[in-house]
């Protein structure tokens, strides 16, 4: 009986271990990302960018996307609390509050290049203490760096 207790207690131990360390791995990733990952050149597109965290514990209370060359007829999605503005190239969503551990999506609507290749958006999360810019690029072959833009690929 007693052995039957510490085979369980251990692998309880060792599921919580586990689980810890997935959950450590898994907040160190979260980043902004663009979804879908790959669109096609020359079309209208809707682009979604998940925000997954706030800056520091501190809540985000806007995101400025920097829109790459040859991505035209840009227009921001509208968010419930939140207003928008295009203005030079940058899609920007401010005015509302988004708790730092609530995940949320902020939408844009555009068309795509007509050559095929890789789409970096340089992105700012503005927090109520802090920012966070989401724009190192990753070097092919290289990790990924702390603060990746998020990307997608234009294909044919």
């Amino acid at each position: 009986m007693n052995r039957r207790f510490s085979r369980s207690k251990r692998a309880v131990s060792i599921a919580s271990a586990t689980f810890a360390l997935l959950m450590v791995g898994t907040a160190a990733e979260a980043h902004v990302e663009a979804s879908p990952t790959k669109v096609k050149a020359g079309t209208s597109a809707v682009i979604s960018f998940s925000v997954p965290h706030g800056c520091s514990g501190s809540a985000t209370t806007k995101l400025a996307i920097k829109l790459p060359t040859g991505v035209v007829s840009p227009a921001a999605i509208s968010k419930k609390g939140w207003t928008s503005s295009v203005v030079g190239g940058v899609i920007t969503f401010s005015g509302g509050t988004l708790p730092a551990t609530t995940v949320a999506v902020f939408k844009i609507k555009a068309t795509m290049p007509t050559a095929p290749g890789v789409l970096v958006f340089p992105t700012i999360q503005t927090c109520a203490k802090g920012e966070t810019a989401w724009i190192e690029l990753t070097p092919a072959g290289k990790p990924e760096p702390d603060h990746p833009a998020p990307t997608i690929i234009v294909v044919k």
